[in-house]
């Protein structure tokens, strides 16, 4: 682009840039501001797509940072411009918002913390009020009629006389979102991001209206007829309506929220719906009823009468306005926006799911062009669902058959957790007492009194703020502290048998008692119990909110995880994929920041261990080099492959207990207990590593590793989830193996020799490092783009990691403050940290070095265990699926689609039998040829013969040379 076309690009911007404000009646100096700070950025770094897009994130947070005077003299933060306008001003989404004032946030660090959380509370908001729309046009249809519907919708006459109009069922859908979203927004904004909470109080809205519309004369132009709940003779003129408003809960619950659920589970969804509906919802009706809010007109007592003709218009005004008065205050995103008919173009996304079309509005969702966004992260990642990760996913339960929305996942998550501890209480079991505690009521006592004074810490911390974040309701707290303690007893005694377990024939294993006595793993599982209930609720004071609730370090807080996960084999998939998530981030970054007790550790222990030191024998794999240089016949060598496969496939899967003791977990190595090895014997390791024999391996499961306690267990954690990593990113990048060794020793060596280079760093940083220093040294060809490109495939990759780099730490002992922090992007860490530390490491690996200099031996990687457990196709035509078998109760969470089950061991032979008669009735009828054995001719005499003899003479002569 030539200098003359730049000018009159960047005159248009401003043009556009100041219609833009003047459509949104923005302040002169907010638009200063803003379009100074756009104009920094984009000297620093190079915006992509439309500037304008840029100037709106800019605007808005110049417009959140201002601040108003106001009459009465006080100021106020904010200058009332609403995003909804500034949006669509812009033609910007607010999907397409979302992901631009991501990276805007990236590249201004000097944006304050509390504006940073403001986002991410507006996208969580978001991700809850999505599914949960989507759930409310059936659930509104269920009860009403159709409000899209224009039969439904009488015509209005002109005249000069004005009359009460009656309300309308688009009026009441209208009315029903409105008072919902108000009432999360204002009086229970504790669960603004809690999806099961905020559904359940859809619930109590829904009921509110239904009671208020059998109030009205043309209740028939209203209610859906074929809804179960309407009383008798509700439709005649003579109707009275009960005086006791009615209660559709339960109904609302079975017809659309119960999908899966077992009639018990569907009763305790519908206790909890009706405890909001009437402690919480309830109150809040008659604070606008009061005199004293004056907000609705109505009757106090019964909450009624809202919907008779000369109440609805002024209640439904007064409600708008209440909530267009709290969105320029507070300056959230107008959520009113999901009831406008062009709603998917200004989110960005599909939303509404209509059962009957407007003649207007036929053209499908499909056919609509959404804006284009052309950003590193798809729409569809705006989402509840985790992510699945690299590591522990043979700990994951199968996926359920089905499709299910986001809001029938988390009702099924807290079913699937009340399921979990149906029938528990706060005591330990008879036969617990009698064999752990050895009937001894004094480590009982203590263990009560400690979780007495734990569950009081957390109730303080649950009702108080949290960042950008309200503080909860006590009530709410109170009663996931009920599930928080049930649990906890729950998963302590599973843990404690499990122990005991791997206690049997051990010498110096440590004991049940003194594992009972440590306040450290009580803190510590009691932070986990915390972290499933609130996460299983949608909750938004999930990690790393439980290390501050609970005063714990993130390096600690690893060791309780994967004993939670393997204690309870009911936690739902997702549960567990969010405990693996949060072990993955302890391990990658957050264990490795400057004030982490894990540098004290390695202090203590003068050097890193390597991978090999910390992993059981069977739990590395050899390297591959080393077999390749010796003469072994390739059937040799495939035996021993296979075998070692089997081998290390057996012992990983065979034992679903840890080998690795609780005891271990929480104990330091022993000083002096760490001896180098100065002699080491080679003899028959290449042949070893070649072909491994049965016995060999069976000595290796009764070997330990050279280094033990928790330090090893924390890097044989790291260690095993860098190892799944380097090797997912180099083949994508298809990388060979034998250079996958080398990036893999290059990463260790890294770990091991300048461990500094982890402070206050993400491991995947030194990942890509060492990938792009030993392919640039090999000669392989890979870019610093083609690498990001393929991380950015990966589960847990983010931009920040790559763009927000550590360069120089600040002095915390410089008084001026001219030593500040530096941070950059992955290159810059590559040039100026990564390869000056390693260089002379790496230079051995050159394939233009020096013929006389060594190259340093290849270190083992860890074996990546993978077991599929999600139900798979096995027969090709049919829709016949085998998955592992459920835990109990987990069939009745399923989807209630007909189906045929058959459960090996369990179900009786009638159940196969139909699936064989299933089978038999649309078997296919199958015309083959029939081959005449008794005549033997010649394979010569024709041309179809020929090629035939061909491929047997071919396999003949392979056989012959094995031979």
């Amino acid at each position: 682009m030539s200098s003359e076309e730049e000018n009159d690009a960047a005159c248009d911007l401003d043009q556009r840039y100041m219609e833009l404000c003047l459509a949104v009646n923005m302040d002169k100096p907010t638009m200063e501001q803003a379009l100074q700070d756009f104009q920094n950025t984009s000297k620093n770094y190079t915006l992509e797509g439309d500037g304008l897009h840029w100037l709106v994130c800019a605007l808005y947070v110049k417009s959140r940072e201002s601040i108003v005077p106001t009459v009465s003299g006080m100021n106020s933060k904010g200058n009332f411009v609403s995003l909804n306008k500034l949006l669509k001003a812009a033609g910007l989404s607010f999907v397409c918002f979302l992901r631009k004032m991501e990276k805007w946030l990236e590249m201004n660090t000097s944006i304050a913390s509390d504006f940073r959380e403001r986002i991410a509370s507006l996208e969580r908001s978001f991700c809850v009020n999505t599914p949960i729309f989507k759930k409310f046009l059936p659930l509104f249809q269920t009860v009403f009629l159709d409000p899209f519907d224009p039969q439904n919708t009488p015509t209005k006459h002109k005249s000069r006389r004005p009359r009460k109009v009656q309300c309308t069922t688009s009026d009441i859908f209208k009315f029903c979102w409105t008072t919902f979203i108000h009432a999360k927004a204002t009086q229970y904004r504790a669960i603004t991001e809690d999806l099961v909470s905020s559904f359940q109080l859809l619930l109590s809205v829904i009921n509110f209206c239904f009671a208020n519309a059998l109030q009205c004369n043309h209740r028939a132009k209203l209610l859906n007829p074929d809804f179960a709940g309407l009383p008798e003779n509700w439709d005649k003129p003579d109707f009275k309506p009960p005086t006791t408003p009615p209660d559709i809960i339960g109904l609302l619950v079975d017809n659309q929220a119960a999908s899966g659920l077992s009639r018990m589970q569907a009763d305790n969804f519908s206790f909890a719906a009706r405890v909001i509906n009437r402690h919480q919802f309830t109150s809040y009706v008659r604070s606008l009823l009061n005199p004293e809010g004056d907000v609705l007109s109505g009757d106090a007592d019964t909450l009624s009468n809202l919907f008779l003709p000369q109440n609805f218009e002024k209640n439904k005004k007064a409600i708008d306005m209440c909530y267009e008065e709290y969105i320029l205050t507070e300056g959230d995103f107008d959520e009113r926006i999901f009831l406008c008919d062009d709603v998917e173009q200004e989110l960005g996304t599909p939303i509404k799911q209509r059962k009957l079309e407007l003649k207007a509005q036929s053209v499908a969702v499909d056919n609509m062009s959404p804006i284009k966004i052309s950003l590193q992260r798809p729409e569809s990642d705006i989402t509840i669902k985790p992510n699945t990760p690299l590591t522990n996913r043979m700990l994951l339960a199968g996926r359920e058959l089905g499709n299910t929305t986001p809001v029938s996942r988390a009702v099924q998550s807290v079913a699937k957790l009340q399921l979990l501890l149906h029938g528990q209480e706060f005591e330990f079991s008879a036969i617990f007492i009698k064999e752990i505690l050895h009937n001894s009521s004094e480590v009982s006592d203590s263990i009560s009194s400690r979780l007495q004074d734990m569950g009081v810490k957390f109730l303080d911390a649950y009702c108080k703020p949290y960042k950008d974040q309200p503080g909860g309701a006590r009530d709410f707290g109170e009663t996931r502290l009920h599930m928080i303690k049930t649990l906890y007893f729950k998963s302590l005694q599973n843990i404690i048998w499990q122990e005991k377990k791997r206690m049997e024939g051990r010498k110096n294993g440590g004991s049940c008692e003194q594992l009972l006595s440590r306040d450290d793993f009580h803190l510590l599982l009691f932070g986990c119990c915390v972290e499933v209930v609130l996460f299983s609720y949608h909750s938004t004071r999930v990690f790393p909110w439980v290390l501050e609730a609970t005063n714990t370090k993130a390096y600690y807080f690893y060791k309780v995880i994967e004993l939670m996960i393997r204690a309870e084999e009911g936690l739902s998939r997702e549960v567990v994929k969010h405990l693996n998530h949060i072990e993955e981030k302890i391990l990658e970054s957050m264990a490795w920041q400057s004030d982490s007790p894990l540098w004290e550790a390695i202090e203590n222990l003068s050097n890193v261990p390597s991978c090999e030191e910390v992993n059981y024998p069977h739990q590395v794999t050899p390297v591959a080099g080393i077999a390749a240089t010796m003469k072994v016949h390739p059937r040799v060598r495939q035996v021993a492959d296979q075998t070692n496969a089997l081998s290390n496939s057996n012992k990983s899967e065979s034992n679903f207990i840890s080998n690795t003791m609780v005891h271990d977990r929480f104990s330091s190595p022993v000083p002096g207990s760490v001896k180098r090895c100065l002699f080491q014997s080679d003899e028959g390791n290449i042949l070893n590593a070649a072909v491994r024999t049965p016995t060999v391996v069976e000595n290796a499961d009764n070997q330990k590793p050279k280094r033990t306690g928790s330090l090893a267990l924390f890097f044989r954690k790291v260690y095993h989830m860098a190892g799944i990593r380097v090797k997912d990113l180099c083949d994508k990048l298809n990388i060979p193996v034998g250079l996958q060794a080398k990036v893999w020793t290059t990463f260790e060596q890294s770990l091991i020799r300048c461990t500094f280079l982890m402070r206050n760093r993400h491991m995947d940083q030194l990942i890509m490092c060492a990938v792009y220093v030993l392919a640039k040294v090999t000669q392989h060809d890979q870019s610093f783009q083609e690498i990001m490109r393929c991380y950015r495939s990966q589960p847990q990759a983010s931009s920040h990691v790559y763009r927000n780099v550590l360069i120089h730490e600040a002095n915390p002992d410089d008084e001026n403050g001219s030593d500040i922090e530096v941070r950059d992007d992955l290159i810059q860490f590559y040039n100026k940290i990564y390869v000056p530390a390693l260089k002379d490491f790496v230079k051995k690996f050159s394939t233009s070095s020096n013929a006389n200099m060594e190259a340093p031996p290849l270190s083992p990687m860890p074996t990546s265990r993978c077991v599929v457990k999600s139900p798979r196709k096995v027969v090709g035509s049919y829709q016949i699926y085998i998955s592992p078998h459920k835990i109990c109760g987990e069939t009745s969470l399923m989807s209630t689609s007909p189906a045929l089950e058959y459960s090996f061991q369990r179900s009786p032979s009638t159940n196969l039998r139909d699936f064989n008669a299933m089978i038999s009735r649309h078997k296919p009828i199958q015309r083959k040829r029939t081959l005449d054995f008794s005549k033997v001719d010649d394979f010569n005499t024709d041309a179809g013969n020929h090629a035939l003899a061909s491929k047997l003479q071919k396999v003949h002569d392979d056989r012959t040379k094995l031979k």
